[in-house]
């Protein structure tokens, strides 16, 4: 993300978190090479910056492994008030 606005940083983490979930419900268990092309299509297609390649790999291998994958540190301790 290069849009040093907070409000911008924060409403991409928020994108980028629901493309995650998205492609969990519909990736897990699936092929690694097919996840990071849809996990960069759907960047793209959300208007988002392009992503580093590794964190792409990263999160692809994390979706398909079924592992949960917090993007957005907020959504997740609004979840989990304990933190």
């Amino acid at each position: 993300m290069t849009d040093l606005n907070p409000h911008v940083q924060q409403q991409a983490q928020v994108t980028l978190q629901e493309i995650v979930q998205r492609l969990a419900a519909t990736h897990r268990g699936g092929d690694p090479e097919a996840t990071r092309a849809a996990l960069g299509e759907a960047i793209r297609d959300a208007g988002l910056p392009e992503q580093p390649e590794k964190w792409v790999s990263d999160t692809a291998d994390e979706i398909t492994a079924g592992r949960t994958l917090v993007v957005d540190r907020n959504r997740r301790d609004e979840d989990d008030p304990a933190r």
